[in-house]
């Protein structure tokens, strides 16, 4: 790295005394996660069934959903184990899964 500085800026690093130093902080970027919770259920490639069962228990996007678990899901009117397997696959194509 102090190679690279010295081509870019064809000084030397060690030759900068205190005042000269820089300060750097790297932040956790969310913006991909924080898109993808927007992100509406009936956008999502999902049968009319399941997006009308959710809507109907107030799950309008990605970030309403994960905040339910499987268990809760499979609780709802119009949820069973193949609408929620059919779910899971969708939401995987995202990086997401449901809260625990």
């Amino acid at each position: 790295m102090k190679a690279d500085y010295a081509e870019l800026y064809d000084d030397d690093p060690a030759d900068a005394d205190a005042s000269d130093k820089m300060e750097v902080t790297i932040e956790k970027c969310t913006a991909k996660s924080d898109s993808v919770s927007q992100i509406r259920i009936e956008e999502m490639n999902l049968p009319n069934r399941l997006k009308n069962s959710l809507q109907k228990n107030n799950i309008f996007t990605v970030g309403d959903l994960t905040n339910y678990s499987s268990t809760e899901l499979r609780k709802m009117r119009g949820i069973g184990d193949s609408m929620l397997r059919v779910l899971v696959t969708e939401l995987e194509k995202y990086d997401i899964e449901l809260s625990s």
